[in-house]
């Protein structure tokens, strides 16, 4: 069998009488090196030896540094590591690069193909949160111009501002820190799903602790098309 989110899979296991016994292979992707490997072994297969290491392909299509940052890194921190979003990111990067006549990506074609990457993801999210509650609310749209931080008053009144019921914003949030969306600051240390392997009990213990001083931030992923 196969699940496609460990939160699901984990609430029938732990209604199983042999939970801690099964068998099981985790999907999710935690290892910014083996996204790079992904990559690298795309970039290859057509026209490069197999041991090409990634620094060396990776610069022939790419400048080095992207705002102070090393340009996979951001690319990947920007993926919620989901080897399909890096892909997705690159190959808008590599199209504006294209359309421009260059013959590698530049730091213009990244801030546009981030921008362009980024809307994407909205109207994903958007979508799988309208399969979720049933109706269409549009919430994603309606962090624009929000900025990137919200303390949890602040979160239910724009979850509220979309028309969303009260009683169902704890869900709402919670899909949200499951998807990517935001992620939660705890004893000063910024946590995404994929930091603590998709383990939504462990975000649930954190924005705990946290309590009325639990602070969520946006991922860079969405930034780039909310507050432009």
């Amino acid at each position: 069998m196969v699940f496609v989110r460990n939160d699901v899979y984990q609430l029938l296991v732990e209604a199983s009488a042999d939970y801690g016994k099964e068998s099981r292979a985790t999907l999710d992707w935690t290892d910014s090196d083996l996204l790079r490997e992904v990559v690298r072994r795309r970039l290859v297969a057509n026209s490069l030896p197999e041991n090409t290491p990634f620094e060396k392909v990776w610069l022939e299509i790419c400048v080095s540094h992207f705002r102070g940052e090393e340009t996979s890194q951001f690319m990947i921190d920007r993926s919620l590591m989901r080897p399909r979003n890096l892909i997705k990111l690159i190959g808008h990067c590599r199209g504006f690069a294209v359309s421009m006549g260059r013959s590698k990506i530049e730091e213009a074609d990244i801030e546009k193909g981030l921008k362009a990457y980024s809307l994407d993801l909205i109207t994903e999210a958007d979508q799988e949160l309208t399969d979720i509650l049933g109706m269409d609310t549009n919430l994603i749209y309606h962090f624009i111009g929000e900025g990137r931080e919200f303390n949890r008053d602040r979160l239910a009144e724009i979850i509220k501002g979309a028309g969303v019921a009260e009683e169902t914003t704890d869900g709402v949030v919670r899909f949200m820190i499951y998807y990517g969306f935001l992620g939660v600051v705890s004893q000063g240390n910024l946590k995404y799903i994929f930091d603590v392997a998709y383990d939504m009990k462990l975000m649930d213990v954190l924005v705990k602790k946290a309590g009325s001083e639990a602070v969520y931030v946006l991922s860079p992923a969405f930034d780039a098309a909310l507050n432009l």
